[in-house]
């Protein structure tokens, strides 16, 4: 009889480890889960953050005029502020102390730029 409670005893105490591992593993699931979003949250705001940096001298060196935006932002990535004016559209790139490319407000051609 001793030996039939000293396996129930037993039982029971696999049966409660049992459930605690399946809790544990789940939590640690769950916690996996959340940092690889949170991962690829980071990385998608680390791509955007480099996609609005200056460009290094290659891209800049290879801008012609008579470019169109597009052409600019294939070479550079999109500026990180727009400003248009009567004559011009003015694409910033680092701004305020960064690079500039000045579109024709009318064709929408690239007519000059500085490096930054």
């Amino acid at each position: 009889m001793k030996h039939i409670i000293a396996l129930s005893l037993i039982l029971c105490a696999a049966a409660l480890n049992t459930e605690n591992a399946t809790a544990q593993s789940q939590s640690l699931e769950d916690r996996v889960t959340a940092l690889e979003k949170e991962l690829q949250q980071l990385r998608s705001e680390t791509a955007n953050k480099n996609r609005a940096m200056p460009a290094g001298k290659s891209g800049w060196r290879r801008l012609q005029t008579g470019m169109s935006q597009d052409q600019v932002e294939n070479l550079l990535g999109p500026p990180s502020k727009i400003s248009k004016q009567t004559f011009w559209t003015s694409l910033y790139y680092g701004y305020p102390f960064g690079g500039e490319v000045k579109l024709n407000a009318n064709s929408g051609l690239v007519e000059g730029w500085t490096e930054p």
